[in-house]
């Protein structure tokens, strides 16, 4: 079980580099629409429609499926899930650029935009489309998602493209709440750098939140930065989950505490620091906790990090 856990927060972290890339990618263009829109917008002309052509043409050769027939591609058959996953990209990104270049004659049509004014219109169009490209792909999958059966295109899918996107669009540093909850289930190993923990604990934390916000908001015409929103409001609920300390506190009979914890196989320094900061002083803060010990405060935190996840699944 451990080992399907990894691999799949594996694929969570490869999620996020690619929708990372795709933000890089946006972040350019921007700065080259704020500098010279009128070039910017030249060179998008004259590379969207080959590329549109070429992708097409791959398409039809690699898998027999012609981008530009909606039906031949909503009724493709595909074998497996990676199969899936790039018969969605391909079809999304023909459909967005396609409709991007429909939008942009239309412009040149248009006596009202000329020369600065109609760089600018289709310098924003394409960004528009560009910000747009992962949350269509994610709304493909979540069709095929609901089409097909379960074993052939499992929920975690389409959770590992979410997670991905929103996670390029959370900060932890802007966002004070959140952090302070992620800190409350990180880790605090010695071996990782508080920020790099953050970062992992967001990405453990975010596959279930973002299906479960998406289940209530996904809508074609749909805003990813509202769906981030969404997600880092609940995340950053510090009372989301009892506090140990809340659940414990209920309990009067110390000595059932005590059994419990043996029974739930506690290590003797996690038993330890369970015994004085429940039982023999309540409400005893981690520093002090530390203090008495003898260890240091981040060791008692990771000590207590894993007090809870252990009572927790117990």
């Amino acid at each position: 079980m451990s080992g399907m856990l990894d691999h799949f927060q594996t694929d969570v972290e490869k999620s996020h580099r690619a929708a990372k890339r795709h933000r890089k990618v946006i972040d350019a263009l921007k700065k080259h629409t704020r500098e010279n829109p009128e070039l910017l917008a030249m060179r998008i002309v004259e590379v969207v429609p080959d590329s549109l052509k070429r992708t097409r043409s791959e398409a039809l050769s690699q898998l027999g499926l012609d981008l530009a027939d909606d039906e031949a591609v909503r009724s493709y058959e595909a074998y497996s899930v990676a199969e899936w996953q790039v018969v969605s990209w391909l079809a999304t990104y023909y459909r967005i650029y396609s409709a991007f270049l429909h939008l942009v004659m239309r412009y040149y049509r248009d006596p009202n935009l000329t020369g600065l004014r109609s760089a600018q219109a289709v310098c924003d169009a394409f960004l528009e489309a560009a910000e747009r490209h992962l949350y269509t792909v994610a709304l493909d999958f979540d069709e095929l998602r609901k089409k097909l059966p379960e074993e052939r295109f499992p929920n975690e899918e389409l959770a590992k493209v979410l997670s991905g996107i929103i996670a390029t669009r959370t900060s932890l540093h802007s966002n004070p709440p959140l952090r302070a909850a992620i800190d409350e289930r990180r880790e605090y190993s010695r071996d990782k750098s508080a920020k790099r923990e953050r970062f992992e604990q967001l990405l453990e934390d975010l596959p279930a939140q973002v299906l479960e916000v998406w289940e209530e908001v996904a809508h074609p015409l749909g805003d990813p930065y509202e769906m981030r929103t969404e997600v880092a409001r609940r995340l950053g609920k510090r009372e989301s989950k009892p506090r140990l300390e809340v659940e414990l506190a209920t309990f009067a009979d110390h000595e059932k505490l005590l059994k419990q914890a043996k029974a739930a196989g506690l290590p003797p320094r996690e038993y330890e620091l369970f015994k004085l900061r429940v039982v023999e002083n309540p409400g005893m803060s981690l520093r002090e906790a530390a203090q008495r010990m003898g260890i240091a405060e981040g060791t008692a935190k990771s000590l207590w990090s894993r007090i809870k996840r252990t009572l927790f699944s117990a």
